[in-house]
């Protein structure tokens, strides 16, 4: 074959495989509106692999819809942009773990404190409600002060709740300790009814009613009431304490 017969040759098969129509140009953002994002695109993707999956994509795309020519075009900025917004996420995912940490951290340090506190407040309810320290602080850790009240009363009005209970309430009463007295005549009332129904609606009256401040107050409280229905010869009625959920470990095998 001589060189003419070969030229003619080579003329033909181009004019064979070329059409007529020019090459296309495919906008990144509409080619990738059309399938998903390259898997191996990620937030720590390298700007070497970057470029390895850009002329991937341009790859495909020229090749997709043969004999049409197609020519993708911004693909390496559209990539960058969308690397950078899997980093964004990494950074918001990353600054959310953080800060769920502190919290944790903030309950941790504040709940060693109030573990730490458990010593001096246990020892000071001992010594208001005749305890032994061993038993207040027992109970705390074990969570029963937990279930026996909810916060409603102030430090004040619960600390004057125990007082009053006690006995010793003096006659200068603070405009705040009315309320919580009150109670107290609702519940001696009932208590001298002889009806047995009469009287148990007083003691859930007062049980439900009044809220403790603190754990430590509410276990100073209870045993205020407990010392109080002893002194007003009232103390068989555990079982509707109970009923509410209040039981007390000095007095939980008491039969008398």
């Amino acid at each position: 074959m001589n060189k003419d017969a070969a030229a003619e040759r080579d003329i033909t098969d181009l004019a064979r495989t070329q059409t007529s129509a020019p090459a296309l140009e495919f906008d990144a953002a509409e080619w990738f509106s059309r399938r998903e994002l390259p898997g191996d695109l990620t937030a720590h993707t390298t700007d070497a692999e970057l470029a390895e999956i850009v002329a991937g994509q341009e790859h495909d795309c020229a090749t997709h819809d043969r004999p049409a020519r197609h020519i993708l075009v911004g693909a390496d900025e559209y990539l960058t942009k969308r690397r950078e917004e899997l980093r964004e996420q990494d950074r918001e995912r990353l600054a959310e773990v953080v800060t769920q940490l502190s919290k944790l951290t903030n309950t941790r340090n504040r709940m060693a404190a109030e573990q730490n506190g458990w010593g001096d407040s246990a020892r000071e309810i001992a010594e208001r409600v005749g305890l032994a320290q061993s038993t207040v602080r027992d109970s705390i850790k074990r969570g029963r002060a937990a279930a026996m009240w909810t916060i409603g009363l102030t430090a004040r009005q619960a600390s004057t709740l125990v007082t009053v209970l006690n006995g010793t309430q003096t006659d200068d009463a603070v405009w705040d300790q009315q309320p919580i007295q009150c109670l107290v005549d609702k519940l001696e009332d009932s208590a001298s009814d002889s009806h047995a129904e009469q009287f148990e609606v007083g003691l859930a009256d007062l049980l439900m009613t009044v809220r403790a401040w603190t754990r430590l107050q509410a276990l100073a409280v209870l045993e205020a009431v407990r010392l109080y229905w002893a002194q007003s010869g009232t103390h068989g009625h555990d079982e509707t304490l109970a009923a509410v959920g209040l039981v007390h470990p000095r007095y939980a095998k008491r039969t008398d």
